[in-house]
């Protein structure tokens, strides 16, 4: 099954966007950040913060809510749930922030990422997994916690660059 979003509204007189995540492919830099409720509330915040920044470098944040007893996507932190509706996603017009849709799906996806970081003595549901996505498609990062919005941003649009993914009308 295909990942799907809800991005919010480009101008405040749309609608928020329901999209499959591959349609972002050459035009977004997708960042995925899964943890728990703190891991979850703090990416929404610091991306909110950090929303020049990641505009201006194409970067789409999607916070995904684990469930912090079995590391699962908890279904809240999807579209229309409890935990994306109190923390305002997918926000408002030209937010950075994206939300999940479909938790089945999104946990399918994630569940050897999770495993993966688990074998490696982290809990993905306390201290965050990041899965940093290039305009390729490709995974250009897997990291623990919240990311440096700047840092990260610039890392992606160099990964981009120095691979062959042109600037698309951006004058890169």
């Amino acid at each position: 099954a295909a990942l799907r979003l809800t991005r919010a509204p480009a101008t405040k007189s749309s609608a928020p966007a329901n999209l499959a995540m591959s349609t972002l492919r050459k035009e977004s830099r997708v960042v995925i950040v899964a943890g728990g409720p703190s891991i979850f509330s703090a990416t929404i915040e610091s991306a909110r913060e950090s929303a020049q920044i990641l505009a201006k470098n194409d970067v789409v944040v999607v916070p995904v809510l684990l469930d912090a007893q079995s590391a699962t996507v908890d279904p809240s932190g999807s579209a229309g749930g409890a935990a994306a509706t109190q923390n305002g996603l997918p926000g408002e017009a030209g937010s950075p922030l994206a939300v999940t849709r479909g938790a089945t799906a999104w946990d399918a996806w994630l569940r050897m990422e999770v495993e993966t970081a688990r074998s490696q003595g982290f809990d993905p549901a306390e201290v965050g997994l990041t899965l940093a996505v290039k305009k390729s498609g490709k995974i250009a990062r897997r990291s623990t916690r919240v990311p440096q919005w700047a840092d990260l941003a610039d890392e992606l649009a160099l990964a981009d660059r120095n691979f062959g993914m042109p600037a698309f009308g951006r004058g890169e």
